[in-house]
């Protein structure tokens, strides 16, 4: 794993946003995961996004994204990774950045 950020809706209107969920509040999140190129989409959305909590592909045109639960992620993903060592003060910090409205 290289490296995980934060997905964010694409910039593309709204009505050519196809429908990857039960919810279309959460697909412009899965399309612009998927033009992004990511290899995993992480969330805790266990009714459309990640149903019932078990990993679930999407696929758009040439490219697959599994999406995973935070727990599958560091269980079954990243199990090589000892915690204690990881320094959290940047992820603290990141969390206590302000947000803006897109």
């Amino acid at each position: 794993m290289e490296a995980i950020c934060v997905a964010a809706p694409p910039p593309v209107p709204p009505d050519q946003i196809p429908a990857f969920t039960a919810d279309p509040d959460d697909d412009p999140i899965v399309f612009g995961a998927l033009l992004a190129g990511v290899d995993h989409l992480v969330s805790d959305d266990r009714k459309h996004v990640v149903p019932k909590g078990e990993p679930h592909e999407y696929e758009h045109e040439d490219h697959r994204l599994l999406a995973v639960t935070f727990s599958y992620l560091v269980s079954d993903l990243m199990p090589a990774i000892d915690w204690d060592e990881i320094e959290g003060a940047l992820l603290a910090e990141a969390l206590a950045a302000p947000r803006t409205a897109g």
